[in-house]
């Protein structure tokens, strides 16, 4: 460090590091960029039924029919603009109780089950509130009637094909919960893959009766890719 002086002979520079104080964490150095997402694999439902534990929290990709949509009063769900998780009625108010706030104009988002199906079988899943306006092109909103009747622009989605994208939780493989939450879908079987890899082995388990078939394919989104209808 050189000293600092108003005389012009005696001048000096101070230099000053100011930081946030994560330099002092011996931590802080070692974190590690997280690692790129492996391709998902595409997939039998037979084989999404039967997967290991070793695709918990894996997305994998299924190309069926969407056989029947369940019509219920309840179609679409109320969330919290702060957390955007699922509000509840308490005293005539939606109150969140991850934020532990009343949330006086939650966010109407759909909510949909679906029947998918392919050669192999049938599966459940969850379609959110990105599949659904991915497909139809609608706000929750724009399909509201008085009686609250269930939207035919959404049964309408019934009887074509979809490539769809499926995320595998610790329920569907430890607790065999058939029902499984799309996280992306688009209709339509053609898609222009950027890279195929040979399927692993392990999707399935020892009691699988499906044969290892297919290709895995890297998607980051498939909704971006390009899709001929069937």
């Amino acid at each position: 460090m050189e000293g600092l002086s108003r005389n012009a002979s005696n001048k000096v520079k101070l230099k000053f590091k100011i930081t946030d104080g994560r330099l002092k964490d011996p931590n802080f150095n070692k974190v590690q960029m997280p690692k790129k997402k492996k391709p998902a694999q595409v997939c039998t439902i037979s084989e999404v039924q039967n997967a290991s534990a070793q695709f918990i929290q894996e997305e994998v990709i299924c190309k069926a029919t969407i056989i029947s949509i369940e019509t219920t009063e309840i179609w679409n769900q109320l969330i919290c603009t702060s957390c955007y998780r699922d509000t509840q009625m308490e005293n005539n108010k939606q109150h969140c109780k991850y934020c532990s706030r009343i949330v006086p104009h939650p966010l109407k988002r759909f909510h949909v089950t679906a029947i998918a199906q392919d050669d192999t079988g049938d599966l459940k899943i969850i379609l959110k509130d990105r599949e659904i306006r991915n497909l139809i092109h609608k706000y929750v909103e724009e399909l509201e009637t008085e009686d609250n009747s269930f939207p035919k622009k959404i049964k309408d989605i019934e009887g074509s094909g979809y490539t769809i994208k499926l995320l595998i939780t610790s329920r569907n493989v430890e607790k065999r919960d058939l029902s499984y939450i799309a996280t992306d879908i688009v209709t339509g079987y053609n898609y222009i893959d950027e890279s195929v890899q040979q399927k692993d082995s392990s999707m399935q388990t020892s009691t699988s009766a499906a044969e290892p078939s297919g290709s895995s394919i890297q998607l980051d989104e498939i909704s971006q890719l390009d899709y001929a209808t069937q």
